[in-house]
């Protein structure tokens, strides 16, 4: 890798924060699985276009990874780079970091060698163009496979997760299909373990249906459970922010919640619904 392609996404830093991506709280959460396997199903699958995704394994409320993918230009060069930012498996050259691909079944373990900690930017791929001339690095292009990760849990414990991502032939997008890590702490973990029986073979179905899309005013939710008990409706912004929040007890079958989107301004919206720790999520388009 050559250091006179500048700036490099380390350099970008600061610039790549000020993207928002949509919170863990938009994710489809899966039973326990595989033993001390705890698997999460990001559904629909995220698209990282200009934005990033933070990801809490154990969902104890801190961050223990984040990828970003960001799209930007600067005096006729153009940028399109995919990233990551934890302790995460990778390789090191000319100082920058760059995450290794890991194949379904790969072991993710403290006998990995390329252990990058608490790294502020690893790459997945770069890539830096102009009208003339292009150049490429790291080793995610095209690729559909699974990052190996390391965190450490609020009692100082470490554990070994993995995220499952597809990064586009020339790094146009990041996709975010799931992730999982392994309760037990100091315990390796295999790439894709708890990811085949995930979702598809967990009990108490979940269903969120929002209607009118676009809406101008009053929205309409339609809630579908498999059991009694509470569920909290959120919807959320662009930016991560929650905007309005509503928590009713629901019984087996649908049920209908209005919710008032009147106060909020035109633009994009997300509106979660969680039960438990199974959370769904719908885009919906605020007019008028």
């Amino acid at each position: 890798m050559s250091k006179n392609i500048t700036p490099h996404p380390k350099d970008l830093k600061p610039e790549w924060m000020a993207y928002s991506g949509m919170a863990a709280a938009f994710l489809a959460v899966g039973a326990k699985v595989d033993g001390q396997v705890i698997y999460t199903d990001v559904d629909p699958d995220m698209a990282l276009i200009g934005s990033q995704l933070d990801i809490d394994f154990d969902m104890d409320g801190n961050i223990d990874v984040t990828v970003v993918h960001i799209h930007t230009s600067s005096s006729g060069v153009m940028y399109d780079i995919g990233a990551v930012q934890g302790n995460i498996d990778g390789f090191t050259s000319n100082s920058y970091v760059y995450a290794n691909v890991i194949a379904a079944g790969g072991a993710i373990d403290p006998s990995n060698p390329g252990w990058q900690d608490s790294v502020g930017f690893g790459t997945l791929a770069y890539r830096i163009f102009t009208s003339s001339s292009a150049g490429s690095f790291g080793p995610w292009f095209g690729q559909d496979g699974y990052l190996g990760c390391r965190f450490t849990d609020g009692g100082g414990s470490t554990h070994y997760a993995w995220v499952h991502l597809q990064v586009g032939a020339v790094a146009e997008q990041v996709t975010v299909l799931g992730y999982a890590y392994e309760q037990t702490p100091d315990m390796g973990i295999a790439a894709g373990a708890g990811e085949a029986t995930g979702i598809a073979n967990t009990p108490s179905p979940l269903g969120l249906e929002v209607f009118p899309d676009p809406v101008q005013n009053m929205a309409t939710v339609r809630i579908t459970t498999a059991q009694e008990g509470r569920v909290s409706v959120q919807v959320v912004n662009g930016m991560g922010q929650v905007m309005v929040q509503r928590e009713t007890a629901t019984s087996a079958g649908t049920r209908t919640l209005d919710l008032d989107l009147s106060a909020l301004p035109a633009g994009t919206y997300f509106v979660s619904l969680r039960s438990g720790k199974r959370v769904v999520h719908q885009k919906v388009t605020k007019v008028g």
